[in-house]
């Protein structure tokens, strides 16, 4: 459940057109429209008598307007107490809908999260632990928001508070984000499964050298990694084409168009093309957790980062040990 930020907006410009009201002000006289009684008012409000009166014919000199009809003890709305009335009830509405928003927000085992991560991390990583951390006792009850995007926009939506975490590729220049290693994925060769090279397990990297190569869009971080692998390598890839991700790659690949060089994920469990680990040494790639710096988080978000990085690193302490 989020919150509506434009409605503590929309409070501040009407307070701010009239600088005397205060928002008691405006609860008293929402009190009192249901009530149409001062005492019994005053006593739900637990305030004297006199205090009330004061504060409403505060209100109504500030406005310039009759909010009450006093007919001898009988009270009534006049027309523009109506209208009033009307518009005060759906402002405080809100604004008693955000408190109570924030308030659960700030309970343990309550609250939203809103993550954002890259495609590679869709088919398992991102449910999974989303999954596991909601089975822990006491965080049943915390909702989450998803959506994938490219590194660029998970931060610039961390940044403007789209989003409270996103699992993403480190990026320089980004002094507001705290970037957390979180998990590494081995860069593997893969070529068709009829391909020359299918019949070995481990290659060198200039044996890719004659085949076509496909790779990834030239603005992301991975692109420019493995670039730089192959200069350093001492030979210039024939760049058949370019595509979005490790799914869109290994099926270019898969149909025969040519050879690749890839971050291991779970997208290539179930694609048709051969994976070959690279002999020159373990090149990889680094999946990072990202959140904003300095910034106090609410309990169940503080949960959240300790139970994500826990888990990966048991994962990570497993997979060596096996």
């Amino acid at each position: 459940e989020r919150f509506q930020v434009p409605v503590i907006g929309y409070f501040s410009a009407f307070l701010g057109r009239c600088s005397n009201l205060t928002l008691n002000q405006l609860y008293y006289f929402r009190t009192a429209a249901g009530q149409l009684n001062f005492h019994r008012t005053a006593e739900q409000l637990m305030i004297s008598q006199p205090s009330l009166s004061a504060a409403i014919a505060s209100l109504e000199r500030e406005l310039g307007v009759p909010l009450f009809l006093r007919k001898g003890r009988h009270l009534e709305l006049s027309k523009y107490g109506l209208l009033y009335f009307k518009e005060v009830d759906a402002l405080l509405g809100r604004l008693d809908s955000v408190n109570a928003t924030l308030k659960r927000a700030a309970r343990p085992g309550q609250g939203h999260i809103d993550v954002g991560y890259i495609a590679p991390l869709s088919p398992k990583f991102m449910p999974e632990t989303v999954r596991a951390f909601l089975q822990q006792p006491g965080y049943e009850q915390v909702t989450f928001g998803f959506r994938e995007l490219p590194t660029r926009e998970l931060l610039d939506g961390l940044k403007t508070f789209l989003y409270d975490v996103v699992f993403c590729i480190y990026e320089e220049g980004e002094p507001e984000v705290e970037f957390v290693p979180l998990l590494d994925q081995e860069l593997v060769a893969i070529v068709p499964p009829d391909h020359p090279l299918a019949a070995e397990d481990q290659i060198l990297l200039s044996q890719l050298a004659p085949y076509p190569f496909i790779t990834y869009m030239p603005h992301v971080q991975i692109y420019r990694d493995i670039m730089a692998y192959i200069s350093q390598s001492g030979w210039t890839p024939q760049v058949f084409c370019n595509a979005t991700g490790e799914a869109s790659i290994s099926s270019l690949v898969a149909s025969g168009f040519g050879v690749s060089i890839v971050a291991k994920t779970d997208v290539l469990d179930n694609s048709q093309v051969k994976l070959l680990h690279l002999k020159d040494r373990l090149y990889k790639r680094t999946i990072y957790m990202a959140y904003r710096r300095d910034e106090e988080q609410p309990p169940s978000m503080q949960a959240f980062l300790r139970f994500v990085l826990q888990r990966a690193r048991a994962q990570s302490d497993s997979q060596r040990h096996s």
